[in-house]
């Protein structure tokens, strides 16, 4: 699909230079991925505190009152036990350096 784009040319010429890219066609074409994926994690980021909640209530009550979780209590599968056996052990663990990162590492 064939566009036609006014670019600053000294941001253009910034973007070439930064990703080695040889043309505006692949600058393009691996940029808007990157915008579209940092502007999802924001969005994502904009949901941070948003969430409403009854400051009453009281799980603990909940749970008291019908003698069960108030969710239903599954038996890990082998897979999720040796996740949990690595992960105790401090194997394959991914660390992240920030939100950002985690997003980008999680494809989000």
């Amino acid at each position: 699909m064939n566009k036609s784009v006014n670019i600053n040319e000294a941001l253009l010429k910034e973007a070439l230079e930064l990703d080695n890219q040889i043309n505006i066609d692949s600058l393009v074409s691996s940029a808007l991925p990157e915008y579209i994926q940092r502007r999802k994690r924001l969005k994502i980021l904009e949901l941070f505190g948003t969430i409403d909640y009854d400051e009453d209530y009281d799980y603990k009550q909940q749970r008291n009152q019908t003698k069960r979780l108030p969710f239903d209590v599954v038996i890990p599968n082998k897979t999720t036990e040796e996740v949990f056996k690595d992960t105790d052990a401090g194997r394959n663990l991914v660390q992240f350096d920030n939100a950002d990162d985690m997003f980008k590492k999680l494809g989000i």
